[in-house]
């Protein structure tokens, strides 16, 4: 197996948040699509996209990405001893989809010039085992392997 030379690796503190579904507006013939400037995922992205301009690195060929979110547990997870028996591991209703494109988007333009460039992908969404821990993303951007058709 070839080896690959890591360009870049992200973390950013806090919850994993998912891109929404856009609003739908209709100013006199015309509609149009939006997501709500009060919505946290502006703020996710500009943290992604601020971690990721610290790396000072910019990709002009394919990419592979590793993503992983953790989630804080909800406090009825657990117990004065820890974690309440039967407990999930994973978060029901997060979905995966949605939190890798609010990713991908804060990443254009910033590590890469479009998420088109993305050929290899993998991650995982999980709990977090620590009681006080709110969540975090971890993104690894690499050298995607070049394969012959």
């Amino acid at each position: 197996m070839e080896a690959r030379f890591l360009i870049a690796e992200l973390y950013i503190p806090g919850p994993p948040i998912a891109q929404p579904r856009p609003r739908l507006a209709k100013r006199g013939r015309f509609a149009h699509a939006y997501v709500p400037q009060n919505h946290p995922v502006h703020e996710y992205r500009r943290q992604i996209a601020e971690t990721a301009k610290e790396t000072k690195l910019f990709f002009k060929g394919p990419v592979s990405i590793y993503f992983e979110f953790v989630f804080q547990r909800p406090k009825s997870h657990w117990t004065k001893t820890g974690l309440r028996k039967g407990a999930p591991q994973f978060p029901p209703g997060k979905d995966c989809d949605n939190v890798q494109k609010a990713v991908q988007d804060a990443l254009n333009e910033v590590i890469y010039n479009d998420d088109s460039q993305i050929t290899e992908w993998s991650g995982r969404r999980y709990y977090s085992s620590d009681r006080e821990h709110a969540g975090h993303t971890l993104v690894k951007v690499d050298n995607a392997k070049k394969r012959s058709g």
